[in-house]
């Protein structure tokens, strides 16, 4: 039985290639998801995994990387704000 498999991109690092090296097929169930732009922030990435955690077709999920992940205020605030251990 195949799996189905779901990578969130957040560092915009997934590397095909490697990922075929290592043993991961691609070309079956598998979804990338990127995120870029106004969607990036943590909240909408956390939200984006929940919503396909609980679509009950989901086999697997990994998530490249929690560290790159930023919160929305930390986003959308001035980088003098003090926004520290917000992620956390």
């Amino acid at each position: 039985q195949d799996l189905m498999s779901v990578w969130f991109d957040i560092e915009h690092s997934f590397a095909p290639d490697l990922a075929k090296i290592n043993g991961l097929d691609i070309t079956g169930n598998f979804l990338l998801r990127d995120f870029d732009g106004e969607d990036f922030h943590a909240e909408a990435v956390l939200d984006s995994i929940i919503e396909t955690a609980n679509s009950g077709i989901v086999d697997v999920i990994v998530v490249d990387s929690v560290a790159a992940l930023v919160p929305k205020y930390v986003w959308d605030n001035p980088t003098e704000k003090d926004t520290m251990a917000l992620l956390a």
